[in-house]
């Protein structure tokens, strides 16, 4: 009797695709916005991503999933290329969008969970991000719990204690509330 070789890896392979076609994430908040601050929201994420180095596979699949929930589908390549030509007026552009919809909290949440699911945050992206969330004007009272949650989404542990006045909008962890164990009525 002759044997055909199984091939394993690929298989896993194609059985982890289909997860995420089975069990994509939630509606992104930004994804109730027009293209452009879609695409603009994502740029910069892909940004951070870039800053770290090489993208990781994990890192890929997830900023995938996320591309997903804001309804901008398969433009990662182009998002990468995007993100490697940002200039000063794009950033204004972002910058302007990212106020006047308050969008601030969840792009710091989203960078953060992105850059540190597979290795610490680079030094790289931590200075980047320390930029963007001064650009961005995020309330400092804000970031810890930011880092609480994107900790919690990653099976982090975190080790600072959050004040009783520590909040961010719900509508910023919207996306992840599934991974937060957040109530559906909550979201």
């Amino acid at each position: 009797m002759t044997t055909v070789p199984f091939n394993l890896q690929r298989l896993l392979r194609e059985v982890d695709s289909l997860k995420a076609e089975q069990f994509p994430l939630p509606s992104h908040y930004v994804a109730g916005f027009d293209e452009h601050t879609r695409e603009s929201y994502a740029t910069l994420l892909a940004a951070m991503l870039l800053a770290g180095g090489e993208v990781s596979a994990n890192a890929s699949r997830l900023f995938t999933l996320l591309l997903t929930s804001l309804g901008l589908g398969s433009i990662q390549a182009w998002l990468f290329e995007q993100a490697n030509q940002l200039d000063q007026n794009q950033l204004k552009q972002f910058l302007r969008i990212a106020e006047t919809e308050k969008l601030g909290p969840c792009f710091v949440l989203d960078a953060l969970i992105l850059s540190r699911l597979d290795t610490p945050i680079s030094d790289a992206q931590s200075l980047l991000l320390s930029e963007l969330v001064a650009l961005l004007q995020v309330p400092e009272k804000e970031l810890p719990v930011l880092s609480y949650f994107a900790s919690k989404v990653l099976g982090l542990p975190f080790d600072h204690e959050l004040s009783e006045d520590s909040l961010v909008p719900v509508y910023c962890v919207q996306v992840w509330s599934e991974l937060l164990g957040i109530s559906p009525a909550l979201k």
